[in-house]
């Protein structure tokens, strides 16, 4: 089976919004590091500590989602995952709000990790953008709960679909 890949949407108003005041804060502590103690050792630690804080999510955002024979690998800018054994792929037309985060980023880059919804559902989510209408939820074996936001959700549902599987 040929691989067919999905661009991940657009990030979102929020993700957009707390990537951009997430970096606007990392340039105002910069600016207060070096007006009150000037360039130095201190100034090099909460450098590098800001940079790592910024990196790692970027590392892990979403790019693009690929629909192969071994499942639908989401790939992101360092690694990729590939989610075997799927039992369904749908559109989500009202997905239910992530509420809580168990591990992962909230909305650097994207919204990448381990949530749990409202009504305590256990998601892992890779989305660029979590709005109405452009998340997709991958049910695998076992019971796992997987939410991608490919650019065409539509299409990415009809993909899955037509190779033959549920």
């Amino acid at each position: 089976m040929e691989l067919t890949s999905f661009p991940s949407q657009e990030p979102s108003k929020s993700v957009r919004l707390v990537t951009r005041l997430t970096l606007l804060l990392f340039v105002g502590i910069l600016a207060v590091t070096v007006l009150t103690g000037g360039i130095g050792a201190r100034f090099l630690l909460v450098l590098l500590l800001l940079v790592l804080i910024a990196t790692i999510p970027y590392l892990f955002q979403p790019k693009k989602y690929t629909i192969g024979p071994q499942g639908v690998t989401v790939v992101m800018t360092l690694i990729s995952r590939t989610f075997p054994d799927i039992v369904s792929v749908e559109r989500l037309a009202d997905p239910a709000r992530l509420k809580y985060r168990v591990f992962g980023i909230g909305g650097l880059f994207s919204i990448a990790g381990r949530f749990t919804t409202e009504s305590r559902d256990r998601i892992t989510a890779y989305l660029t953008d979590e709005t109405q209408g452009n998340v997709v939820e991958i049910r695998r074996a076992g019971g796992q709960r997987v939410w991608i936001s490919p650019q065409d959700p539509e299409g990415f549902v009809n993909t899955w679909r037509c190779r033959g599987t549920p």
